[in-house]
Parts: structure tokens; sequence; C-alpha cells
């Protein structure tokens, strides 16, 4: 994929940028869904920004089904109240996209971890929530809703082994970057993901795939969306006092 970028006027908002994301393959086919109504991600950290889990600012009308996606994303840059990048993932037959985190990758300055936990629970042999995104130096706590017992380990990055317990919850800050998958050694079908992120400038998508990421500060940044299933292009931004980013972001093999 390659971005190319142009400027165009608009009467309504005077300039603006327009980057196009070209796709490597055409066989992309997606529906536009209409906006959804933004839906607040819960973040405990009392000493960074809060970010809505997703939504739209408009809505987009839907394409007749079957119809195939333009071989191009577009990201347009207007006018806005404060600093803010939102949009939607887009994917072949529109799966795969809910539970996916767009995040800015790196944000100059130094962030403070939430003074209380996150909670990932574990209710009829489910991690709850599936995927969970954290500022690094989160401590996380790991519930067990059921009468039974539970295990979480995950051999990802410097791996770690919490044990079997049948109440109660158990706990581990999570001081490296990186995406942690976590298993219950008793139930094999139980996984859920922790994604340890270097800033609070992040989202997670709704059933649509859509986002909002607010009170971006100022500055050119690389954006990236991780998907279970599914990859994406990172996306170079330029963000102004006063810019509103709208981005189209399709997701592929």
């Amino acid at each position: 994929m390659h971005a190319v970028i142009r400027s165009s006027a608009s009467p309504l908002v005077g300039a603006a940028l327009i980057l196009q994301l070209f796709a490597c393959s055409a066989k992309l086919e997606t529906e536009k869904p209409p906006a959804a109504t933004p839906n607040p991600m819960a973040d405990p950290a009392p000493l960074a920004p809060a970010h809505p889990a997703a939504g739209t600012p408009e809505a987009t009308p839907k394409k007749a089904a079957g119809e195939a996606m333009p071989a191009n994303a577009t990201v347009a840059v207007g006018a806005g109240p404060a600093g803010q990048v939102s949009g939607r993932l887009v994917s072949k037959g529109n799966k795969f996209l809910a539970d996916s985190v767009v995040y800015i990758e790196e944000v100059k300055g130094k962030f403070r971890a939430p003074t209380g936990p996150s909670v990932i629970d574990q209710k009829g042999s489910t991690f709850i929530p599936r995927v969970l995104p954290v500022l690094k130096g989160t401590r996380v706590v790991f519930d067990n809703g059921d009468a039974i017992d539970h295990n979480v380990y995950s051999p990802d990055n410097e791996k770690f082994d919490l044990g079997i317990w049948k109440s109660g919850g158990k706990s581990r800050v999570f001081r490296q970057l990186g995406v942690y998958t976590n298993l219950c050694k008793l139930h094999p079908t139980m996984i859920s993901y922790i994604l340890v992120l270097q800033n609070p400038y992040y989202a997670v998508t709704d059933a649509d795939g859509a986002f909002s990421i607010k009170d971006v500060p100022p500055g050119t940044y690389k954006l990236r969306a991780w998907n279970e299933r599914l990859t994406a292009e990172v996306v170079d931004l330029t963000i102004e006092k006063g810019q509103s980013i709208e981005v189209v972001l399709p997701l592929r093999r």
C-alpha cells in the first residue's frame, strides 16, 4: 500500500488535506456502516485522558450488499474543536472488526499509570473483556467469577503464570510494551489479549469497526491498528491544534 498526500479547498472548512491509502489488493469488499453512537471505553486512569471506545461524527450511507470497496481508503483532515482521530476499520465482508485496538504508537513525554487497576473477569469460562489495552505500568486484576478453578498464564514477552485459584482475584503489573496472550491451563478454549501501550491515546473498536481517540496533542505520529486475525497499514499522521482527522483503514490478511 502507498500513501499519497494532496491538498484541496473546501467551502465549509477552508483548506483540507486528503491522504489516500491505496490498497494492494482490489479484492477487499466492504459496506460502509452508518455512524455508531459513541461508546465510551472505560479507562481507570485518573491522570490520563479518557477515550471513548468507539464512535464516528457523521453517518455514511450503506452500500448495496456485495458492492466492492474502492481500492483506496481516505483520511480527511479538517478543522475541529480539539485534536481527534476517529473513523472506522473495514475488511472483506466486514468481518472481524470488533475488539480491534487503534492507537498512536508513540507520543513524546512520560505518562503515569493509573493508581487503580484494570480488571479482566472470568465468567462462564470466558475472559471478559476479550481485549484490554492498558498504559505501561498498569496493574491488571484477573478475577474469578466462576465457582470453579481457573488459571491465567501468558507465553508472551517475559511470560507469567498466576497459578490456579477458585475465588477472588490475582494481579500483576504490566511494565513491558507489547501484546500478551492470556490463556487458562484448565480450559483450553479461554483466551484474551492485553496490549501494553506507551501512551493513553488509543481506542477499542465497536462491532462496526468504529473508533474515536480524543485530546491528541499536536504532532506527527504513526497510527496503528491491532486485530486478532488481520493486519492494517501503518498510517503517518500530522495533527495540528484544533484539527480532527477521519480515517478509513482497511484490514487484510
